[in-house]
């Protein structure tokens, strides 16, 4: 089960609208504890996809996990 939290759920929601009509995208990073996965930060990217597709399609780019 993924444990979520309220602000975490807002996060998404509001990286969600924000890109709306397209879509968007991003990392959650969190652990295991006690078979659980806790969401520990959320880290929204670009959706680096060509802008006549990104109504439909995600293309998160590499650099995103290191930055």
């Amino acid at each position: 089960m993924v444990k979520l939290k309220r602000e975490h759920s807002g996060a998404i929601q509001a990286h969600g609208e924000a890109t709306y009509p397209n879509e968007c995208c991003g990392l959650i990073l969190g652990r295991m504890v006690q078979g659980d996965k806790h969401i520990l930060e959320l880290l929204p990217a670009e959706n680096v996809r060509k802008e006549n597709e990104q109504h439909n399609r995600v293309l998160s780019s590499p650099r995103t996990i290191f930055e």
